[in-house]
């Protein structure tokens, strides 16, 4: 049988047009039982089952008007009691808009807890109902997960309540759910999901959601239900939220690839890499020892610097790795912003609740070697120091006083093997030959959260080094250096209190060498993506705001102005996710309050601003971006009302000097 282009095209366009399904695992969106009444109101069961209360009594009256029940001394005492501690008497009676219109202070007010919990719910789901409208999705509310988690699969979106009606642990249940439905449902991609809560658990341990369901965040939102409630955040930016998700399911499940692909292959790796060691055995591990010693090499160095990489071997030859490795790499360049030059991001993949430190780590792990710091100079001998240089002020080694501060300097050891081999053996006579020990300087810089600093293109800089409980930059000081004979360097460190705080790794501190070497040279291998983060002030600032004053961007816990997070790489300035997404929806606010402002494509602006934005660019009309730095106290005279723009708006970012 021929099908007809009409054909063809309806069932096309029905494709187009079939709705996405939702499904919101939530006990209490699903509907309040008379279980959330007791466990609101301690002894509501009681004076409910007593038909003689008064309480019983106006609750029964509310059920003939709603429920067509026959007067109290018709009925049972034992089927009144039933009822009135039944599911249907709070689906038909305690929530209905009888029982807010007529109800009395006898019954409300031992029911308040309840009443207010009802509201809440009744306000959080039909936030959730404007948020996935039909036609364009059809919702379904359950009270419980399905027994089996692959039964989800079929949903384009599963909204799930993290603590439901009697969960003992209910972290630990959710994340063992959802890793074995991402088991389970193997290699197929998953649902978007966000989890909904208002313990603070949700926050505290938002890690353990991706770490141990091992599911990428790029596809798994955690959200307050606070949030939610939040006039700032709302419908709308659930609505956004699920569109960012849906956007990122490509990303998310390449992630998702990657890391299973990776994890098992350093688990096939340790295996075969242990076999080689054992091969190898202690006589082989001697033949090793003795080179390193010969050489004055730090063993555990040298020992580590072939195991590892007998261990990198073997995942770096694992096909699943390498092509999982190839789709990441097509994703994310997909998402460059055609004929940008320098190349932009043009779609910025969020990452709530990124572990800031997790990521200053994963540099400092580049930079550094995590093997043990050698023991104090000023605890040596200076002929035994002197002797054991190489050992106790390894290649890499960075020298610092205890006391570290910011734009202090150190030291990095530079010296090459072959002139620390000779200057370190004695001679006959017992004095050592006159070689000089050389060290570069580099300087501190203090890293931090609410402190991430940039660095020039061209400058040599070790990142995130930690040092005596702190984290630091540091960078080459050009053109200066210290060579001294190494007796008289252990002599002065002991003098200026410097010890070995950190050791580089051998190709790092091989860059510093060099770069000490030939002041021209810019080394492309220490160069990390990480950009400035500045603490500043957000303002609208416009004519027909109120009195043509910058109008701030309120911390919504005080009311006063929000100190937010701007990065900044070069001239372009972004903001992270949950950031982004708040600025935009109150700019939308904003607009549609002061210019009647109806059309601002929120999406747009959100995107936006978490892509980048330079210094005067369009956000989306009329409102266009602005960066200053001045003294918070001195906003009135900076963004004076009389200068005040006017028909267009801006976003103004302040940051202090």
């Amino acid at each position: 049988m021929t099908e007809e282009p009409g054909d063809a095209a309806a069932a096309e366009h029905a494709v187009a047009a079939a709705p996405k399904n939702v499904l919101v695992v939530d006990d209490e969106l699903a509907g309040l039982t008379f279980a959330h009444v007791t466990a609101s109101v301690a002894g509501a069961a009681a004076f409910l089952a007593d038909v003689n209360s008064p309480e019983a009594a106006e609750a029964w009256s509310l059920a003939m008007a709603t429920s067509g029940k026959p007067p109290l001394e018709k009925t049972g005492a034992d089927e009144a009691a039933d009822f009135l501690t039944s599911d249907d008497f709070v689906r038909d009676v305690l929530l209905s808009q009888h029982f807010r219109d007529h109800a009395t202070p006898v019954l409300k007010d031992p029911l308040a807890n309840f009443i207010a919990r009802a509201d809440s719910v009744r306000t959080l789901k039909q936030q959730v109902d404007d948020a996935f409208p039909s036609p364009d999705f059809a919702t379904t509310y359950v009270a419980e997960r399905p027994a089996a988690p692959a039964d989800l699969m079929g949903y384009d979106l599963l909204v799930l309540d993290l603590v439901l009606r009697d969960s003992a642990a209910a972290i630990d249940e959710l994340v063992r759910y959802l890793k074995k439905m991402g088991e389970d449902s193997y290699p197929r991609e998953l649902p978007c999901i966000v989890v909904l809560s208002g313990s603070p658990e949700l926050i505290s341990e938002s890690l353990r959601f991706s770490t141990e369901s091992n599911i990428s965040a790029a596809g798994l939102l955690l959200l307050p239900k606070s949030d939610i409630a939040d006039k700032e955040f709302g419908t709308a930016g659930l609505r956004l939220s699920y569109q960012q998700l849906d956007r990122q399911r490509g990303a998310a499940q390449r992630m998702r690839v990657f890391m299973r692909e990776w994890i098992g292959a350093l688990e096939s790796a340790r295996a075969k890499a242990s076999k080689t060691l054992w091969n190898l055995d202690a006589a082989a591990m001697q033949e090793i020892h003795l080179s390193a010693f010969m050489d004055n090499d730090p063993f555990d160095e040298h020992l580590n610097d072939l195991v590892v990489r007998e261990f990198l071997w073997h995942v770096e030859s694992t096909p699943l790795v390498g092509k999982a490795i190839e789709e990441l790499d097509d994703c994310f360049q997909k998402q460059f912003k055609p004929g940008s030059d320098p190349v932009l991001i043009g779609q910025r993949f969020i990452a709530p609740r990124l572990n800031a430190q997790a990521a200053r780590d994963l540099v400092a792990h580049f930079t550094a070697t995590g093997s043990s710091v050698p023991a104090s100079l000023s605890a040596s001998d200076a002929i035994e120091a002197a002797k054991g240089f190489n050992r106790i002020v390894p290649f890499g080694a960075v020298l610092a006083p205890a006391d570290l501060k910011n734009g202090a300097e150190c030291l990095v050891h530079i010296t090459q093997q072959c002139d620390l081999n000779s200057a370190t053996r004695p001679l006959k006579d017992g004095t050592f030959k006159p070689v000089s020990a050389i060290f570069a300087f580099v300087q501190v810089v203090e890293v931090s959260d609410r402190s991430i600093p940039d660095h020039k293109t061209e400058d040599l800089v070790a990142r995130g080094l930690s040092i005596n409980g702190g984290q630091y930059d540091l960078k080459l000081a050009r053109g200066r250096h210290l060579a001294m004979p190494i007796p008289s360097f252990v002599k002065h460190a002991k003098e200026q209190g410097l010890n070995v705080v950190a050791r580089l790794r051998h190709d790092v501190a091989n860059q510093f060498l060099v770069a000490t070497a030939n002041l021209m040279t810019r080394v492309a291998s220490l160069r990390t993506t990480r950009v400035e983060v500045l603490k500043a002030r957000v303002y609208l600032y416009g004519k027909q705001l109120p009195g043509g004053a910058p109008l701030a961007l309120l911390d919504p816990n005080n009311g006063q102005p929000a100190e937010i997070q701007v990065s900044r790489q070069g001239r372009l300035h972004y903001f992270r996710d949950e950031t982004s997404l708040r600025i935009a929806l109150w700019i939308t606010r904003t607009l549609g309050a002061h210019y009647g402002a109806t059309d601002f494509d929120t999406e747009r602006a959100w995107n936006s601003l978490s892509c980048g934005l330079n210094n005067n660019d369009l956000i989306n009309r009329p409102v266009h971006f602005a960066t200053k730095t001045f003294a918070f106290a001195d906003l009135a005279a900076q963004l004076a009302s009389a200068n005040a723009p006017d028909p267009k708006v801006q976003l103004v970012v302040v940051s202090e000097p």
